[in-house]
């Protein structure tokens, strides 16, 4: 998992803008867990496609696509190629559905996932 400090750069490079509240958001459950559990765990609740579609309707347009890089940047290690460091705008969705497929918290078991858990 990316510190924060590495997806406001990625988002600063892609985008131009850090969206570093968009970042925190995201990850603010992991403190609920230990270490062992905080890589995958607390994705279930803020790393899903129905947390990118709150994001959206909450910030806008520009904050949901910080959230797919958020996703992207966490999922790299699944993904076929290191990809964060060549990223550009015009790529985002494309590796973020490739994210969500192999990543996606419904993929690990985690099916009770809802939007109420996102907010």
């Amino acid at each position: 998992m990316a510190k924060i400090k590495t997806h406001i750069e990625d988002c600063e490079r892609v985008l131009g803008k850090g969206h570093e509240e968009i970042h925190r958001w995201m990850d603010e459950l992991a403190k609920k867990w230990k270490p062992y559990h905080y890589l995958e765990y607390h994705r279930q609740f803020r790393h899903h496609d129905e947390a990118v579609k709150y994001i959206e309707k909450k910030w806008g347009w520009y904050a949901s696509q910080a959230a797919r890089l958020h996703i992207i940047r966490d999922s790299e290690m699944y993904l076929p190629m290191p990809v964060m460091d060549i990223m550009r705008e015009d790529q985002i969705q494309e590796l973020y559905e490739k994210a969500l497929k192999y990543c996606h918290p419904v993929n690990k078991g985690w099916e009770n996932v809802t939007l109420e858990h996102c907010k």
